[in-house]
């Protein structure tokens, strides 16, 4: 297993704070904090200005934000799509809600986010299309591993979706120490660990490219000092073992061109140093690179964080 410093936390990303808030006003219809959230996620017509006559329409007759979604067909001012998509929206969280009295988390909650629109873009197959839907999928999956533990426990399920609000890790994935940590250099500041790989030490990664050439940024010397520091900090990051890589070449443009090794290995200490060289390499065909690739998709899009 492996956790994420300096990456976007899982349930901070936007699809599963939407998902998150399907669900907590299906189990609260009161919280129509959660409500105004999601009110027009996916969008649905119901934007700041139809919003503003569905709330107007509650105040003045003494109701519910969810109630006045679900008389929206009254309300005079509303185009007659904004009407159909709020009674729409509003049936089908009542229709949670009665789901999860009943009983069946699971269930409830794929109909609720089917029926919201947040599991139906199956005709965009672009990476970011795929891995909301399996971010979504995930939370669905967080849901049915309470539900074995605990049952139809609507109370459990709150529990762990205000558990989220407050601390956005996985409640779920507690830490070991057999796990791996991805970090940036900045996220790591602080951090120490038994053994560090530090990837990318070559020109144009470490120091960036645009530290280095002029015709990318104004680059100064305190900025190449910066990226000397960052080396510094990934480098004492280490309390036993330290692993520095490169790669000696990449495709460019169709053609193969050399690396240079970062400059900053140039100040190592040879008394200190082991170096290893890959010798077992081969070429990857194309369907190896596409099956990689959708495999590391498929798994970012579940865990990444």
């Amino acid at each position: 297993s492996y956790r994420v410093f300096g990456g976007t936390k899982f349930f901070d990303r936007k699809e599963i704070k939407d998902g998150i808030a399907y669900l907590r006003v299906a189990l609260n219809p009161r919280d129509e904090l959660s409500l105004r959230r999601i009110v027009n996620t996916p969008a649905r017509g119901l934007g700041a200005q139809s919003l503003r006559h569905i709330v107007d329409h509650a105040e003045a007759h003494r109701m519910s934000l969810l109630r006045a979604l679900r008389s929206a067909d009254r309300i005079e001012s509303l185009s007659a799509r904004a009407k159909a998509s709020a009674v729409r929206l509003g049936q089908a969280i009542e229709t949670a809600g009665k789901a999860f009295r009943a009983g069946g988390l699971t269930d409830a909650a794929t109909s609720l986010l089917r029926a919201a629109g947040m599991l139906q873009d199956n005709a965009d197959q672009s990476p970011d299309a795929q891995r909301r839907r399996a971010n979504v999928n995930f939370l669905l999956r967080s849901v049915e591993r309470l539900e074995a533990r605990s049952g139809a426990d609507r109370q459990a399920l709150q529990q762990l979706l205000h558990h989220i609000a407050l601390d956005p890790s996985d409640p779920e994935e507690p830490e070991s120490d057999r796990e791996v940590t991805l970090s940036s250099l900045h996220s790591a500041k602080g951090l120490e660990f038994s053994v560090v790989f530090l990837i990318g030490c070559v020109e144009g990664v470490l120091p960036h490219a645009r530290t280095i050439d002029p015709k990318i940024t104004d680059a100064s010397m305190a900025d190449l000092e910066e990226e000397r520091r960052l080396f510094y900090v990934g480098v004492t990051r280490a309390r036993d073992v330290l692993y520095l890589t490169r790669h000696k070449d990449r495709v460019a443009r169709g053609r193969l061109v050399k690396i240079t090794p970062s400059r900053f290995l140039q100040g190592l200490p040879d008394a200190d140093l082991e170096s290893y060289q890959s010798t077992d390499t081969r070429e990857l065909d194309r369907q190896e690179v596409a099956d990689m690739a959708k495999a590391l998709l498929a798994r970012l899009g579940a865990t990444d964080g």
